[in-house]
């Protein structure tokens, strides 16, 4: 369940861990949309450790409790609300622990918030969280018009680090660590009416390949009736059949690993992917 409303992102999910990184990926689009300055890294953090936190030790995993998020906006500030239907716990005793004796299971997300400046508070009997941060109201002469969405689906974890330094100068952008993976971002995008600009997506990967995703995905646009993203596929294979698979895939071009920005900056004028 889901209440998008202005200022307010609003969800109830039964306690399945799998569903978190969705969440927390609406929570930054929602963000976004609303032209929010604030560390993204540090927000998405916090949010995954408190919403887990709900699931884990609040419900204890059982499918058939609720958790209760809510984001809200207004004035400076953000706001996290997250609450579960376990029986609580003494927050008081988070005040106590050092940061030598913090561990995953006591005082991590405690120790994080103070770290990013996020101000949590609970209810009495520990069930319900509410973490506070101010930020700051981008003007909207300040939004990129030029600015595109992008989605990194990679494997290798330095060249993902890579190629996402490299894109993030285009605009945002996102990793997925396999196809699979890569085709459902791309799903939930594509479901919430927020399409990605630019797909790179590597040959060889576990799980599901380069090609399969890009099949999957030309499918999922057909499907929804929705204009092509623009697709680029990279690969460490400089061979004529990954580039015919590729062209039959119908991706919109190809870079050899190891990928750099000039080779990137090449393609992405000749695709005039970027608006002038």
């Amino acid at each position: 369940m889901m209440n998008k409303n202005n200022k307010i992102l609003e969800l109830e999910f039964n306690s399945d861990l799998s569903k978190i990184d969705n969440i927390v990926n609406k929570s930054s689009q929602f963000i976004e949309e609303n032209c929010i300055e604030i560390d993204m890294f540090s927000f998405k953090l916090i949010l995954f450790e408190v919403l887990v936190n709900a699931v884990k030790h609040g419900n204890k995993e059982n499918f058939n409790l609720k958790v209760k998020y809510k984001l809200i906006l207004y004035n400076d500030i953000l706001q996290i609300e997250v609450e579960d239907e376990g029986e609580g716990f003494d927050w008081k005793s988070l005040l106590a622990v050092e940061e030598q004796d913090v561990t995953e299971d006591n005082g991590r997300g405690f120790l994080l918030m103070k770290a990013y400046e996020f101000t949590p508070s609970f209810n009495k009997i520990g069930n319900k969280i509410t973490i506070s941060k101010s930020f700051i109201q981008k003007p909207h002469s300040e939004i990129g018009q030029s600015e595109i969405k992008i989605l990194v689906v990679e494997d290798d974890i330095a060249t993902k680090i890579m190629m996402k330094k490299m894109m993030s100068k285009y605009g945002e952008c996102e990793t997925a660590e396999n196809g699979e993976k890569g085709v459902e971002i791309v799903q939930s995008a594509i479901e919430n009416d927020s399409h990605y600009d630019l797909i790179c997506i590597d040959i060889m990967m576990p799980v599901m390949n380069g090609h399969d995703a890009l099949k999957k995905i030309r499918a999922l646009e057909k499907r929804n009736n929705i204009p092509a993203t623009t697709i680029i596929m990279t690969s460490a294979l400089n061979d004529d059949q990954n580039l015919l698979d590729a062209i039959k895939g119908k991706s919109d071009g190809y870079l050899t690993k190891p990928v750099n920005k000039q080779a990137i900056e090449r393609l992405m004028n000749s695709l005039n992917v970027v608006p002038k």
